[in-house]
């Protein structure tokens, strides 16, 4: 993922860890050293890095075991009206 200024690059590494390398844009690509963020626990979804540089990264939530239902209302903006 590109960063939003064009000067860095972000990448999930094999072992879970969020990395950053600055490069320059040119007629010849010029990549630094690899710098390591923070670790991820990654549900394996899309990222991305905001204007301000930080990250929206889904992440599996544990509940311990209990499954928590869905309520999905149909049709709510009719209901709205009464």
């Amino acid at each position: 993922m590109w960063g939003r200024d064009g000067k860095e690059l972000y990448y999930l590494a094999e072992d879970g860890m969020m990395m950053a390398v600055e490069v320059k844009a040119g007629p010849k690509f010029d990549a630094g050293i690899p710098k390591p963020l923070f670790n991820v626990r990654w549900s394996g979804a899309g990222y991305d890095v905001g204007k301000d540089g930080r990250f929206l990264i889904p992440v599996p939530v544990e509940q311990g075991g209990v499954t928590l239902p869905i309520n999905v209302v149909i049709n709510w903006l009719a209901g709205l009206k009464k």
